[in-house]
């Protein structure tokens, strides 16, 4: 499945926040929000719930992109990589 695994940094971007202040949202660190974005984290569902407030998005659209960013990523090899 194609799509695009940068969705999370763009909405951020689009909403004019940066990283920190997204984390400071959300209640984690800047570092979290970058690994989540690169799908190298995945967060629990709470999390997933203050991002998708955080950015205006729909709670599933946010669960969706951050599984599947994932995903890509385990199949890539890509985790640990950092």
């Amino acid at each position: 499945m194609q799509h695009d695994r940068m969705r999370l940094k763009r909405w951020r971007q689009e909403t004019g926040l940066d990283a920190r202040e997204l984390a400071e949202q959300i209640g984690v660190t800047p570092s979290w929000v970058s690994k989540i974005e690169r799908g190298l984290g995945r967060p629990k569902p709470s999390l997933a719930k203050r991002i998708a407030k955080a950015l205006g998005k729909p709670y599933l659209e946010v669960w969706r992109a951050v599984n599947e960013d994932f995903e890509d990523c385990e199949e890539a090899g890509e985790k640990g990589r950092e």
